[in-house]
């Protein structure tokens, strides 16, 4: 029994040494782990986004294709902004040559616009005395009272004609014959009137010589008269600006 019991106790303390754990210091244990992690850090460590942590941070400011691509397009934004002043500057020296052409020509238009409308005005009197011409030949062709006021006209100016001499167109002649007691009233006062026919003058005008002047009341003359003062109202109206 004692050697069973000896024997159990020998092994009992064998025992307890196999399951002996020495003491290890707590200082040392941490220090070790700090050691470990400065060497791994020491050595390169990276960080959580898998860059070494003793790099430069690859913010997009720094970034070099960023840094690129905001180059380019500051070149763009510069080379677009030069071109487009060339361009500006090229067409109105491309440009300027036409204005100057066409402002000359609308210069010229302007002159030639003048000139048709006072050719236009010009006609347009021409046209209206041709008209009026018709008009008054035609009254007198068939009015026969228009010799006679003609004729009583041109003799209220003269004041003391003595002897008168008035010649006329054959055809009035034969009505201011037909009309002597119209004519009888500025007759009476008078010395002496002597008609003459001629055919020189249009119906509808006589032309008067008294001793002391002549009274020219051919309807050309009046109507030469009322032309040369309409004409003169043109003239000084195309004047003014």
């Amino acid at each position: 029994m004692r050697k069973i019991i000896k024997s159990s106790n020998t092994e009992q303390a064998n025992t307890f040494r196999l399951h002996y754990f020495p003491n290890i210091p707590v200082s040392n244990a941490g220090g070790s782990g700090t050691s470990a992690r400065s060497a791994a850090d020491a050595a390169g460590k990276t960080d959580r986004q898998g860059r070494p942590s003793g790099a430069p941070s690859s913010s997009p400011d720094h970034d070099p294709s960023v840094q690129r691509a905001e180059m380019e397009r500051q070149a763009y934004e510069q080379g677009f902004a030069k071109g487009e002043q060339d361009g500006r500057l090229a067409a109105q020296q491309q440009t300027a040559p036409l204005l100057t052409a066409l402002e000359t020509t609308l210069a010229e238009l302007d002159g030639v616009r003048q000139k048709i409308r006072r050719h236009l005005e010009q006609e347009v009197v021409e046209l209206a005395l041709h008209v009026a011409r018709k008009v008054v030949r035609h009254e007198l062709t068939v009015s026969k009272d228009t010799i006679v006021c003609v004729v009583q006209e041109a003799m209220t100016q003269l004041d003391d004609p003595g002897k008168i001499s008035i010649r006329l167109n054959p055809d009035d002649l034969k009505k201011i014959r037909a009309a002597g007691e119209t004519l009888s009233s500025v007759m009476d006062h008078l010395d002496t009137i002597h008609f003459e026919e001629d055919t020189g003058i249009d119906c509808g005008g006589c032309y008067i010589q008294t001793e002391y002047g002549e009274i020219d009341a051919r309807i050309e003359e009046q109507l030469r008269t009322v032309e040369e003062a309409f004409r003169a109202e043109m003239r000084n109206t195309q004047a003014q600006p």
